[in-house]
C-alpha cells in the first residue's frame, strides 16, 4: 500500500537524479537528505524510474564502508545478510566482523540467540506457534506466508477490510520482551514493500515493558503488537487500520 508521501519523496529523488545523472547513493542522500533504499529496491530502479540507465560506477573501499554505516544506522538489529543484499557489499571483505561494523556505526550490537533455530525441540514450538497465529488471522481475512523480500522473509503478509498488513510473529519466551530490534524488523520490511501498517504478534506477557507500547506511530506508518489471545476472540475491537479510521475485524470462532 503506497502513500502519497512516499511518491512525493520518489519525484524528489528522480528529479535529483535527471539534474544529476552520475550520481551515487550517497550523492542522493547529501543532496535531499532522502534514502533511497526506503523508496527503491536499488538505485538501479531509481534510475529506471527516472528514464535513465544507471552507469555502473565502482565504490571505493571507503565508500562502501560508509554505505555499510549509514545503512546500520538507518537499519539497527540489521543482519549482515540484509547490509550485502542492500549495499551490495561483502562484510568479510570490509571489516574484521559485524560488530567492528556496528561499532563504527555507534550503534550497539545485539548478537542474535540462534538457541532456538538449532535446538529441535524449541524450533518445534515455535513453527507451531506461527502455524496457530497464520490460522487464527486467517479467520478474519487472506493470509500470505512466507513472503521473500530483498531485506528478508515476511512471516506474513494479512488483508482485512481493504486493508493489509505486515505481520511478524514472535514466540518470545523466558525473559525476552518485544523490543526495538523488533520494531526495526518490522519497519525494514514495511519499507521493503510500501506498507503503512504493521502487526506483531506474540505471548501477552511479552509485549513491550512502556506503558501504552502496543500502537506505534512513525510518520505514515502503524504498528500494533496483539497476542494470539487476542486473535482467540470472535472479534477484535481495537484493531486500527490507520490512526483516523478505527475498524472492527470480526470473523467467526
Amino acid at each position: 500500500m503506497k502513500s502519497s508521501n512516499n511518491e512525493s519523496k520518489k519525484i524528489v529523488i528522480i528529479n535529483y537524479i535527471k539534474k544529476n545523472p552520475t550520481c551515487s547513493c550517497r550523492d542522493i542522500r547529501k543532496g535531499t537528505k532522502l534514502h533511497i533504499e526506503r523508496y527503491y529496491k536499488s538505485i538501479v530502479d531509481a534510475y529506471k524510474d527516472a528514464g535513465l540507465n544507471f552507469p555502473r560506477l565502482k565504490r571505493n573501499k571507503e565508500q562502501q564502508i560508509n554505505d555499510i554505516i549509514n545503512y546500520i544506522k538507518n537499519y539497527p538489529g540489521c543482519t549482515v545478510t540484509e547490509i550485502q543484499n542492500s549495499t551490495h557489499t561483502t562484510i568479510p571483505h570490509l571489516f574484521k566482523s559485524i560488530t567492528e561494523a556496528y561499532q563504527l556505526a555507534n550503534i550497539p550490537y545485539q548478537r542474535k540467540n540462534n538457541a532456538g533455530a538449532t535446538n529441535p525441540i524449541i524450533r518445534k514450538r515455535c513453527i507451531n506457534y506461527e502455524k496457530e497465529v497464520i490460522r487464527l488471522l486467517g479467520k478474519f481475512g487472506s493470509v500470505k506466508s512466507h513472503i521473500k523480500t530483498k531485506v528478508g522473509i515476511i512471516d506474513c503478509i494479512f488483508d482485512n477490510n481493504n486493508c493489509s498488513f505486515i505481520v511478524e510473529i514472535k514466540d518470545l519466551r523466558g525473559r525476552n520482551n518485544i523490543t526495538k530490534s523488533h520494531l526495526n524488523q518490522l519497519i525494514r520490511y514495511m519499507d521493503a514493500l510500501n506498507y503503512n501498517n504493521g502487526l506483531i504478534v506474540c505471548p501477552k506477557d511479552k509485549f513491550p515493558k512502556k506503558i501504552n507500547g502496543r500502537n506505534i506511530y512513525i510518520e505514515s506508518k502503524k504498528i500494533q503488537i496483539i497476542s494470539d489471545d487476542d486473535l482467540r476472540g470472535r472479534s477484535i475491537k481495537e484493531f486500527n487500520t490507520n490512526p483516523y479510521s478505527p475498524v472492527s475485524i470480526s470473523g467467526s470462532s
